[in-house]
């Protein structure tokens, strides 16, 4: 385990006592509704086995801690995107009243360049609560820290563990692709970079042919799918008898090729795909094929698809 883990990982954090909320009970410094609410809260959660704290071992941390921190209220907003990110506790119902009454008191937008690390007094419900803010920056973006917890309390520590979880192990999922999407460009993009760029650097040329066949359909009409999928195959091997060990082909539609060659230049491609003929049984099938020659490293191949590929 390394140290930043340990760090935040601590052996009795799960350990939940609530005597602690009956004393602030009945020292009267938290109410009787809102010590019952917090409970029920408490309840519902562990009682539920398909909660998030029984899958995931972060949420079940965070419980534990805010268990043990009689938080009443948690939230990370967002300055830029002026929205809630991660929350959590009874007083979701009314966080819009948090944000309403703290961007009174704090212009989030005006300390936008600047710290944010203090301490509020906020009412709710005729009662005086602490409410902790605390700027978290990540990826060049910025967030507030907001919680709300029982002013007789000095839960400093467990706020920052808890910052802590948010940038390692929350806020990163925000920037990660839905799974459901496939980015084949971006793929194909990283796949063709990693091949070209250590020859750039070395001065050695790289051309791009780049190969757009007319429609199928016509095909499709006269010999089914079948006869299609056998078209592809003999473009496939007309590609071959013409490309280096060297060279790869990206296929990225059925009528669309990408040849990428290393240490070639276009009248060396030129010489080696010309007079290429591409049939199947009878049939001759029309394309046009576009070369592009390139000397300097690329950071990004969207940035030349005009130059590499056929726009019509």
């Amino acid at each position: 385990m390394s140290d930043s883990q340990k760090e935040i990982l601590h052996a009795d954090f799960q350990k939940a006592d609530f005597k602690y909320l009956i004393r602030l009970q009945r020292e009267n410094k938290l109410s009787q509704e809102i010590c019952e609410r917090l409970l029920d809260y408490y309840k519902s959660r562990i009682s539920n086995k398909s909660d998030k704290i029984y899958t995931n071992y972060f949420e079940y941390y965070l419980f534990f801690e805010f268990i043990n921190s009689a938080v009443i209220g948690a939230f990370f907003y967002g300055i830029e995107e002026k929205d809630v990110f991660l929350q959590y506790g009874i007083l979701n119902d009314v966080k819009s009243e948090i944000l309403k009454t703290l961007k009174k008191k704090v212009n989030f937008v005006a300390e936008e360049k600047k710290e944010i690390d203090e301490t509020l007094d906020f009412l709710y419900h005729s009662e005086n609560f602490a409410c902790r803010l605390k700027k978290v920056t990540s990826l060049e973006k910025e967030y507030v820290l907001i919680v709300l917890y029982p002013k007789a309390l000095d839960i400093r520590d467990r706020l920052e563990r808890l910052e802590r979880v948010f940038l390692r192990y929350y806020l990163p999922d925000t920037f990660k692709a839905d799974k459901r999407f496939s980015p084949l460009f971006e793929d194909v993009n990283k796949t063709i970079l990693e091949k070209i760029n250590p020859a750039l650097e070395n001065d050695q040329p790289v051309t791009f042919s780049f190969y757009k066949f007319e429609n199928f359909e016509k095909y499709m009409e006269f010999g089914g799918e079948f006869f299609s999928r056998q078209l592809i195959g003999e473009i496939q091997k007309e590609f071959i008898s013409r490309m280096k060990a060297t060279d790869k082909c990206f296929i990225l539609s059925p009528r669309e090729y990408l040849i990428v060659s290393v240490n070639c230049e276009i009248d060396d491609i030129k010489d080696r795909f010309s007079k290429m003929a591409f049939k199947a049984k009878s049939l001759i099938l029309a394309y046009k094929v576009k070369y592009s020659t390139f000397f300097e490293p690329i950071e990004h191949l969207s940035e030349k698809w005009k130059q590499i590929s056929i726009q019509k």
